[in-house]
């Protein structure tokens, strides 16, 4: 029996948004916003007929390829990345059942025992500001891994995409260079280095291009100095799509405790 499936294609926020990064396999810890659509900045959908949900989900992940187009012929936005590992995809049956599948590295896709976590969307205009919610969503689930003190320590190394080992701290700057796909290793974490394909980068560099910061608000945002409170505050800010902090705006978090 077939019948329509709507399908909203998630974006896994803990994946950094970079050209030729790894992206890792979903984890029930990972927030998840929508694509979305060029024309009207509303949640991308797909009508698929199909005889399962399961069916729907993987002829939705070849158009999030840009492999065909949906029942109603709408193909993938030419200028939206393509959905891939990690991402979730969202379908809804006619008879209001909802289920969802994770693309994964090791085998087909994978359906999820529980819903993902979402959050909002943000234009996809502004890439450092969807930079900037992915990287506060993942401050916001693992605090304990956030401190504004050191670019990076707790560990020998940390390649993109691996999971936190429990004493791993990093600040803003190295949040941001990890998300954007670089390692991160204690021989060079002193030099305010990371690496990237074999090359060295200064980690207040890499991180001040991924949020799109200009050179005095990155100074201050990576001042080990800065109040953790604020310095959420101040990314909170570039996530609404701000070109510049308010200083004095984010400076009101500061009773907030490190």
């Amino acid at each position: 029996m077939c019948e329509a499936f709507t399908v909203t294609p998630l974006r896994n926020q803990s994946n950094p948004p970079t050209p030729r990064a790894e992206y890792a396999d979903y984890q029930p810890t990972d927030w998840v916003t929508s694509f979305l659509d060029p024309e009207d900045d509303g949640p991308l959908k797909l009508v698929i007929r199909g005889s399962s949900s399961r069916e729907a989900a993987e002829t939705a992940f070849l158009i999030g390829n840009h492999q065909g187009h949906d029942d109603e012929g709408t193909p993938w936005p030419y200028d939206t990345r393509a959905v891939g590992i990690g991402d979730v995809l969202q379908v809804l049956a006619q008879d209001g059942r909802t289920q969802c599948f994770t693309g994964r590295r090791s085998s087909r896709l994978t359906r999820l025992a529980e819903a993902p976590l979402m959050s909002r969307s943000v234009p996809a205009t502004h890439p450092a500001a969807d930079f900037a919610q992915i990287l506060l969503n993942r401050i916001a689930a693992t605090p304990r891994h956030f401190d504004q003190t050191r670019w990076f320590s707790g560990a020998e190394a940390l390649p993109p995409g691996d999971a936190l080992s429990e004493d791993v701290r990093m600040c803003a700057a190295g949040w941001a260079a990890h998300l954007a796909g670089y390692a991160h290793s204690r021989r060079i974490a002193w030099r305010r280095l990371v690496e990237r394909q074999g090359l060295l980068f200064n980690v207040e560099s890499v991180a001040a291009a991924a949020l799109g910061l200009v050179p005095d608000d990155a100074k201050r945002l990576f001042d080990s100095n800065l109040n953790p409170a604020i310095a959420r505050a101040a990314l909170t800010q570039i996530a609404a799509g701000v070109s510049h902090i308010d200083w004095v705006v984010a400076g009101k978090s500061h009773t907030f405790s490190r």
